[in-house]
């Protein structure tokens, strides 16, 4: 589960969530990309490899448009 974020019941008396961060081509992280929904129905299992694909993706654009725009 390295990377991921899970929080149940948190803020909102309920819902849980599951995030992942967004990372810059140095590495740091800039973002974080969440899935909530209600507490006990949300199985967060089943979105940890999809989500952790988005962010990779996200994170991969977001080091292409940094390269070009310093270029």
């Amino acid at each position: 589960m390295g990377g991921l974020f899970r929080r149940g019941c948190g803020l909102i008396l309920g819902l849980s969530c599951i995030a992942a961060p967004v990372f810059d081509r140095r590495g740091r992280v800039i973002a974080a990309l969440s899935v909530a929904g209600p507490h006990g129905n949300l199985e967060a299992h089943r979105f940890e490899t999809t989500l952790r694909q988005v962010c990779a993706a996200a994170s991969n654009a977001l080091g292409r448009a940094q390269l070009t725009q310093t270029a």
